[in-house]
């Protein structure tokens, strides 16, 4: 079986990347929404763009806070 083949039956499957060790739940999740088969249950570019945007905006929040020292 060439690794094409491989990678299909194991995506056909239902698999996926595991979760990175640096990864966020909420990012994790949204990668998964996008790796779906069906390309309508997929997030439109807009809705990754508020998505991103958004999270980019809120960790940048949460490291401003671990810099600072009190």
């Amino acid at each position: 079986m060439s690794h094409n083949s491989e990678l299909l039956v194991h995506l056909d499957s239902g698999g996926r990347l595991s979760k990175p060790a640096h990864c966020d739940d909420e990012l994790y999740k949204t990668l998964i929404k996008c790796w779906e088969p069906e390309k309508k249950s997929r997030p439109k570019f807009i809705e990754l763009v508020q998505f991103f945007d958004g999270h980019y905006k809120k960790l940048a929040r949460t490291r401003s806070r671990l810099w600072v020292r009190t």
